[in-house]
């Protein structure tokens, strides 16, 4: 993967934005770690929707290029951080302590970066689990669910070959096992914007679909790229134009 830190930011040529380096604590006193890119010359009272990104298992800051090069062309600002024991960020990740910080993360970005427009959650594989349950439990205005997952049961019908699961006894963390998306995303109200690649085979595409059919919002799309896998949507050009009709939606 391409690494980026706060020292090398600047090689990647993303004129006008600056990348702040941030150390903050989450309700019960764990300090995380997060980085907020944004463009210092818009204008004052300007309120520009900022994204804030839920990364899949095994994201690092470190590893963020694409998502950086993906909110600068969409012109966003963004707050990206480090889960639970990556990274700078101390402790230990699990699904549920994930879904806490979330709401740290959103307070953090609201109250101390003093971000006051529309919050866009975007979330990548596990981390939409983390993305929607910020969303409703924050009353985020929008949803990107990038490569997501509706819940344990679906995804093992739909990732693992019905010849394998009866072949090999398949066990789910009690963490997982719990963890559901479709009520979620059903009964969100804001613009929700669905994309995965067809040949993603670890969040295969009938996950997306299931969700956007269950998705009861006045705008929402869902976009399939063609040959694409489970990390190749951020450079990509269909899956950038239906994050621009979102924030067109959220601009409104």
């Amino acid at each position: 993967m391409r690494s980026v830190t706060p020292q090398t930011f600047a090689r990647l040529g993303l004129d006008g934005f600056t990348l702040e380096e941030h150390f903050f604590e989450s309700d019960d006193g764990t300090q995380l770690h997060g980085w907020f890119v944004s463009r210092p010359d818009r204008a004052p009272g300007h309120e520009q929707p900022t994204v804030v990104l839920f990364g899949g298992v095994g994201f690092y800051l470190v590893h963020s290029t694409q998502f950086l090069e993906l909110y600068a062309a969409l012109d966003v600002d963004a707050f990206l951080w480090d889960y639970r024991g990556y990274g700078l960020s101390d402790g230990t990740a699990t699904l549920p302590v994930m879904k806490a910080d979330a709401l740290s993360v959103i307070d953090f970005v609201e109250q101390s970066l003093g971000v006051s427009g529309p919050i866009v959650a975007h979330g990548h594989s596990i981390g939409t689990f983390v993305a929607s349950y910020a969303a409703e439990h924050r009353g985020l205005r929008a949803l990107v669910l990038e490569s997501p997952v509706s819940n344990a049961e679906h995804w093992l019908r739909s990732a693992v070959p019905g010849v394998v699961r009866r072949l090999v006894r398949v066990e789910v963390m009690n963490g997982l096992a719990e963890a559901d998306n479709t009520a979620r995303v059903a009964d969100f109200p804001g613009p929700t914007f669905l994309a995965v690649g067809s040949e993603d085979f670890v969040t295969p595409p009938a996950m997306a679909e299931m969700l956007y059919e269950l998705n009861g919002a006045g705008w929402k799309r869902l976009y399939i790229q063609v040959d694409g896998d489970h990390n190749s949507l951020p450079g990509d050009d269909g899956f950038r134009d239906g994050f621009r009709a979102l924030l067109s939606a959220v601009r409104g």
